[in-house]
C-alpha cells in the first residue's frame, strides 16, 4: 500500500510534443480551467475530508486547547469550562469551519468570530479572539495543514471592520 503525500502534474503545454497535433495550446495563461489546476478534483472535497476527517479534528482540537489553556490572557476565561466540554466545543467549531457535512447544517459562516464566541465563552473580547485565531493558525501550521488553506481560514476569521 502506498500513500501519496504530494503529486506534481507536469503541465502539457510546457512539455514539447513529439508529433504534430491539432490540440490548441494556450501559452502564458493563468486561467485555472485551461491549466487544469484541479487535476485530482480536490476542489469539491471539503477541507474536513482533505485533512483526514474526525481523527485530524481531534488532533487539531487537542493541540489548540493545550495552547489556549497555557495562554495567561485566555486561561482564566476557559478554566471554568470542563476540559472535555471545551474539547467538544472546539471539535464542533472546527468541523463546522472545515466543512463537515454533519456539522455544517447547524452552522452559519457569516461571522465565524461571533459563532466561536457564542460556542466557547461570550465574555471573550476581540483581543482575546485574536489570540485564539493566532493559536489556531500556529496549530494548523505545526500540523502541516497547507498554508493556502490556513490563510483562507484566517481571512474568514479576521475582525470585521
Amino acid at each position: 500500500m502506498a500513500e501519496v503525500e504530494e503529486a506534481y502534474i507536469h503541465c502539457s503545454k510546457h512539455i514539447p510534443l513529439l508529433k504534430k497535433t491539432e490540440k490548441n495550446i494556450v501559452w502564458g495563461t493563468d486561467d485555472e480551467a485551461l491549466k487544469r489546476s484541479d487535476f485530482f478534483a480536490l476542489h469539491g472535497i471539503p477541507l474536513y475530508q482533505r485533512l483526514g476527517g474526525e481523527s485530524a479534528i481531534q488532533v487539531i482540537a487537542d493541540s489548540l486547547v493545550r495552547k489556549l489553556l497555557l495562554d495567561k490572557t485566555l486561561s482564566h476565561l476557559l478554566e471554568a469550562i470542563n476540559i472535555q466540554s471545551l474539547l467538544n466545543k472546539q471539535r464542533q467549531f472546527l468541523k463546522s469551519v472545515f466543512g463537515s457535512e454533519a456539522s455544517a447544517k447547524n452552522f452559519s459562516s457569516e461571522n465565524l468570530r461571533q459563532t466561536y464566541r457564542k460556542m466557547i465563552n461570550e465574555h471573550l473580547n476581540d483581543l482575546q479572539l485574536d489570540k485564539v485565531v493566532e493559536h489556531l493558525k500556529k496549530t494548523l501550521l505545526e500540523l502541516d495543514v497547507p498554508e493556502h488553506e490556513v490563510l483562507s481560514l484566517m481571512a474568514s476569521l479576521k475582525r470585521s471592520a
